[in-house]
């Protein structure tokens, strides 16, 4: 089975649950989150995935994710 490695560019109500949803799958995993109002908060709740704190950081960064 192939794995799926995900990045959300931002951090609202329906990446929350685009998150939730990938969480669970066998097959994905999420690498990278860009949040501009919520970098604090996810660096530290998910210290395994790559945060960002702009989206062109992200996109600049993509090799990593």
């Amino acid at each position: 089975m192939k794995i799926l490695k995900w990045g959300l560019i931002g951090y609202g109500e329906a990446a929350k649950k685009l998150f939730i949803d990938l969480s669970v799958r066998k097959n994905s995993i999420i690498e990278c989150i860009a949040s501009k109002s919520q970098y604090d908060f996810l660096s530290k709740k998910y210290p395994d995935i790559n945060i960002f704190n702009s989206y062109e950081n992200l996109i600049k960064n993509l090799y990593i994710c």
